[in-house]
C-alpha cells in the first residue's frame, strides 16, 4: 500500500509539472492554426483585389469574407477557438480575436495591404492655360486609404525640420502652395498654387517625398507612410503634367 500510495504521489507530481508545459503547447498550436488560416485568407483578398474591378469591400460590396468562395477560397474555417475570422477593409487587415475574444491584447492581425505609399505626383493644370498659376492643384496620389488627420506641413530643407511630413526637392517654392488637410475614404492630398509663378515647380524634374519626421500622412490602421522614420523607406517621386 505504501508502495503504491508512493507511485500515484509521484504521478500527480509528474502531472502537476507536465500541465502546464501541455496547456502552453495546446495554445500556441492553436495560435500557429489561426495564423496559418489568416494567411492562406490573404493570399485569397490579395488575389481578389488583384483581379476584381474594384477592392474587396469598397463600393456596395459587403465586406464578407464569404465573398472569396468558390474563385479565391475553398472553405472558410473557424479560428481555433469556434469564432469567425473578421476583415478590415478600411484597414486592409485580417483579425482573429484569441482566446478569450475580448481583450486586443492577444488579437492576432495580419495585413494583406501593402504599406501606405506615395505613389505618385501630378501638376492639375485647372484653367488650361499651361502656366503654373492660382487655382492650379498638386495632386499627391497614395496606395491606400488615408486617415483624415490635420493639414501636413511642407519642406524642402535637408535633413527636414521637425513636424515637416512632406519634403521638396530644394527648387520648389513651398509658400506658393497650400495644403489641404487629408480626408476620410481618400488616398489624395491636394496642394493648391496661391500665385502665378512658373517656378513653383518644374514638371519632369521637381520632386516629392514623404518626409521621415512625417506624423500627419497615415492609413487607416494608424501607421506612418512609407519614408517616416521607423517605417519602409519611400520614393522620392517625380511632379508630372497630368
Amino acid at each position: 500500500m505504501i508502495e503504491l500510495l508512493i507511485v500515484v504521489a509521484i504521478i500527480a507530481v509528474l502531472v502537476g509539472v507536465a500541465l502546464p508545459y501541455y496547456q502552453n503547447y495546446v495554445k500556441e498550436t492553436k495560435i500557429s492554426k489561426a495564423k496559418h488560416e489568416l494567411d492562406i485568407m490573404k493570399e485569397a483578398l490579395i488575389k481578389f483585389n488583384t483581379f476584381e474591378d474594384r477592392k474587396f469591400g469598397f463600393g456596395n460590396q459587403a465586406a464578407k469574407l464569404e465573398m472569396l468562395l468558390g474563385k479565391y477560397l475553398q472553405n472558410l474555417p473557424f479560428d481555433p477557438w469556434g469564432r469567425a475570422y473578421e476583415v478590415m477593409p478600411d484597414k486592409g487587415q485580417l483579425l482573429c480575436r484569441g482566446p478569450d475574444h475580448i481583450a486586443s491584447y492577444d488579437d492576432i492581425v495580419v495585413d494583406y495591404e501593402p504599406p501606405l505609399a506615395l505613389q505618385k505626383a501630378s501638376w492639375i493644370d485647372s484653367d488650361n492655360n499651361l502656366h503654373i498659376s492660382t487655382g492650379d492643384l498638386l495632386r499627391l496620389e497614395f496606395s491606400k486609404m488615408l486617415l483624415a488627420t490635420q493639414t501636413v506641413v511642407l519642406s524642402n530643407a535637408s535633413p527636414t525640420p521637425p513636424g515637416t511630413d512632406l519634403q521638396f526637392s530644394p527648387e520648389v517654392l513651398i509658400a506658393n502652395m497650400t495644403a489641404s488637410p487629408t480626408v476620410a475614404s481618400s488616398s489624395d492630398i491636394y496642394l493648391m498654387i496661391n500665385t502665378f509663378d512658373d517656378n513653383t515647380f518644374f514638371p519632369g524634374s521637381s520632386t516629392v517625398r514623404v518626409a521621415p519626421t512625417n506624423t500627419k500622412i497615415l492609413d487607416n490602421a494608424n501607421r506612418t507612410a512609407n519614408g517616416t522614420n521607423g517605417q519602409y523607406q519611400g520614393l522620392e517621386v517625380l511632379i508630372q503634367s497630368r
